[in-house]
């Protein structure tokens, strides 16, 4: 039968892996329960605890267990490399690879580019945001290097993890679909569309694990991760790329465009007419929009460091 959880999500979830090396502990009735219940698969269960056993020899517990051939020993002979590496993130947090950068792209105020990975892996990059990817990527992993704001479309591929790091997080996945904000060393968060994350604060070892739907952000305060769910509607829109305005009040188009782009805006005009903006606009710059929409509301636009004014 069909299971809500696949291998590599059993073996990305940390309660799981709680479940199979502590089979006595709190965490153990909601796992026995769920295969109970046949929410999980008992096979998929087994073959889970089979690859955590080549990692753990003396992993206890007999829940799902069965024989196995050889044959499908190898099969997931990649994955247990995988599985490995996915572990050894859940213990201490990743650092960033020392190796030789070979491309980096980057965006201006008010602009936002698509690019593909080597690895067929897409990502949007937002207003004032550089990526880049050192000579190592789809080697053993998958490693980009974030400042500012992206939305990733994640290649699957459970041999190679894919992790965006910024300043002083990471962010880890398979295969999945997320926004990542980092615009400083403090600002930082991330929203899960599809499949399931990792985060990881450098200092401090803090983790989280999100699931679609899921927001995370980094309060400095506390020196932790919020979660929280969020409205994934205006994501999916947004990673259309097509922005539509039908009789929207000029302040009310400028917040649409702040969040859009991810820049501040700034009215600064004398009169603030109520005139309405009308307009549909499909990847085009921030720049073109904004000249439309002054020449219908007669108004001037200036960049400040990397602030817009709008006069």
């Amino acid at each position: 039968m069909a299971s809500d959880y696949s291998i590599e999500e059993l073996l990305l979830d940390e309660d799981f892996i709680e479940f199979c090396l502590h089979p006595e502990s709190a965490k153990s009735r909601k796992w026995e329960q769920l295969i109970e219940n046949k929410v999980i698969d008992r096979d998929i269960v087994a073959e889970a605890r089979s690859i955590l056993n080549l990692l753990s020899p003396g992993l206890s517990g007999n829940i799902g267990r069965r024989k196995r051939p050889l044959t499908r020993v190898l099969v997931y002979g990649s994955a247990v490399a995988a599985i490995s590496i996915a572990i050894y993130f859940s213990l201490k947090p990743a650092k960033p690879d020392t190796g030789v950068m070979v491309a980096k792209f980057e965006t201006k105020t008010g602009e936002q580019k698509k690019i593909v990975l080597p690895d067929g892996t897409s990502v949007i990059l937002n207003s004032n945001t550089s990526i880049s990817y050192d000579k190592g990527y789809n080697g053993t992993q998958r490693i980009v290097h974030l400042s500012g704001k992206a939305f990733f479309r994640v290649t699957k591929n459970p041999g190679k993890p894919f992790s965006v790091y910024s300043t002083n997080y990471s962010t880890t996945a398979l295969g999945t679909s997320f926004y990542v904000s980092a615009d400083s060393s403090e600002d930082y968060s991330v929203r899960l569309l599809e499949g399931k994350l990792k985060l990881s604060a450098f200092s401090g070892h803090q983790t989280a694990f999100l699931n679609a739907g899921e927001e995370a952000l980094w309060q400095k305060g506390q020196k932790n991760f919020l979660k929280h769910h969020f409205d994934s509607s205006y994501l999916h829109q947004w990673q259309t790329g097509k922005i539509t305005f039908l009789k929207t009040p000029a302040p009310e188009a400028f917040d649409i465009l702040q969040q859009w782009y991810g820049v501040e805006i700034i009215d600064n005009r004398k009169e603030k007419t109520k005139t309405a903006i009308n307009g549909t606009y499909e990847n085009v710059s921030l720049e073109d929009i904004l000249k439309v929409t002054c020449f219908t509301l007669n108004c001037q636009i200036t960049y400040q460091n990397n602030k817009i004014i709008i006069q």
